[in-house]
């Protein structure tokens, strides 16, 4: 079937929309008005929608509302349809309809057409923040015990001669502190000119209910700033079961290696937390906004 992604269970996809006939329809005719392409899910009454280069689109199903003796269709595309409200029988990032004509007159209305630069202009968020980790550090303070604090006081405004020794040394440190975080923050200006020259993009990506299991997406970026619209995402952007078959492959195992020795223990090729943060220790950023966008990984193309 010419509908099936290469990225699904050939096998299980083939037999869930066998045995619905319903189902199968609805497939066929979603992919050939959108160009896309589908692959199993854990239910028996949907499939998961992808585009041809595999990048998940959302999912597609045969459905029946509480108290409705017919069944009607529904379609889930979160980076596509966003109403304003739910309706009864579908969310904020459905659509539904009784017939298929309608539920494609519909998407066509609101332009809730999927394609792949939709897909990539939504991945620019997540992208964004992780930016925003790598070249905003904040700027650092000299924090010192409240003793300390009230001693030195004190001394400057001639209301005591005595100062703790034990105290100048904590002053000392903590001021030696102060001028290594401060490096790091005058940087920064300097790591904005080092992605404007291009970075390294990884998309760790959940398959939604498909037992297909986690993806990976691998492409390049460049920025002018650190604001979602700032962000250019090369098209180029390739989908991996693992990193080990990627580019990227050295790079993965080097940050996996780190993640490791770290304690990190989530499950994907790098062993990276679902989080915004900077690992300066390998010059690298990640950040997400939601599952269905993915964690993403910045390393930018050229070191500090």
């Amino acid at each position: 079937m010419t509908i099936i992604s290469q990225f699904a269970n050939q096998d299980k996809t083939t037999n869930v929309l066998q045995n619905n006939n319903s189902l199968m329809r609805f497939a066929q005719e979603f992919c050939h008005e959108f160009g896309m392409k589908v692959l199993e899910t854990n239910q028996i009454n949907a499939v998961r929608i992808v585009t041809p280069n595999g990048l998940d689109v959302g999912a597609l199903g045969i459905y029946r509302h509480h108290g409705e003796s017919e069944n009607h269709y529904r379609v889930y595309m979160p980076c596509v349809i966003n109403k304003e409200r739910a309706s009864k029988r579908s969310g904020r990032n459905e659509r539904d309809a009784d017939k298929l004509p309608t539920l494609f007159r519909t998407l066509r209305k609101n332009k809730e057409i999927p394609s792949e630069d939709k897909l990539t202009k939504s991945f620019r968020i997540p992208i964004r923040y992780a930016l925003s980790k790598i070249t905003n550090v904040p700027e650092p303070r000299v924090l010192i015990t409240p003793q300390a604090t009230l001693t030195l006081i004190q001394k400057i405004l001639g209301k005591s001669e005595y100062v703790d020794p034990a105290h100048y040394a904590e002053v000392d440190e903590a001021y030696e502190r102060y001028l290594k975080a401060k490096l790091k923050s005058d940087d920064a200006g300097k790591n904005l000119e080092r992605i404007t020259k291009g970075f390294h993009l990884v998309g760790i990506m959940t398959n939604g209910n498909s037992s297909n299991g986690d993806y990976y997406l691998v492409t390049e970026g460049t920025a002018t700033g650190i604001e979602s619209d700032d962000v250019l995402i090369q098209p180029n952007v390739t989908r991996y079961k693992t990193l080990a078959d990627s580019p990227l492959a050295a790079t993965a195992m080097m940050i996996r290696t780190y993640a490791e020795g770290k304690g990190y223990t989530d499950d994907n090729d790098l062993k990276l937390p679902w989080r915004d943060y900077f690992y300066s220790d390998l010059d690298i950023g990640t950040g997400y906004q939601s599952r269905e966008l993915g964690l993403w990984v910045v390393i930018p193309k050229h070191g500090e």
